[in-house]
């Protein structure tokens, strides 16, 4: 498994380079007829290193974007667009598809 670690490491988040690298190692380990579900996105820098390393199975990122008390948390209203940017600009997303939409909006 190879991935970019320049491009991941660049993008927004709190995660290092060595955290994301190993969450790569993990997600490749993981069939591709199963998920990874990961509770706790903020702009996206962990899920871009988990989707890097899979080989094929379906990444979810579940955050309170959209409602709840993300201005809090976050103090920026524009969490999940700031999030769906740094996927779109993920290496996991080069050559293939990395889809974000917020389908429960309603907490």
């Amino acid at each position: 498994m190879e991935i970019n670690t320049e491009k991941l490491s660049a993008l927004k988040g709190f995660l290092r380079p060595i955290e994301g690298e190993t969450l790569a190692k993990l997600a490749s380990i993981i069939l591709s007829d199963q998920a990874i579900v990961e509770i706790g996105s903020y702009m996206g820098k962990s899920t871009c290193y988990l989707a890097s390393g899979t080989t094929g199975a379906m990444v979810y990122a579940i955050d309170l974007w959209e409602k709840g008390n993300y201005q809090k948390r976050y103090k920026n209203p524009k969490t999940f667009l700031a999030f769906n940017t740094s996927s779109k600009n993920s290496p996991a997303s080069i050559g293939g598809e990395m889809n974000c939409v917020p389908t429960i909006d309603n907490i």
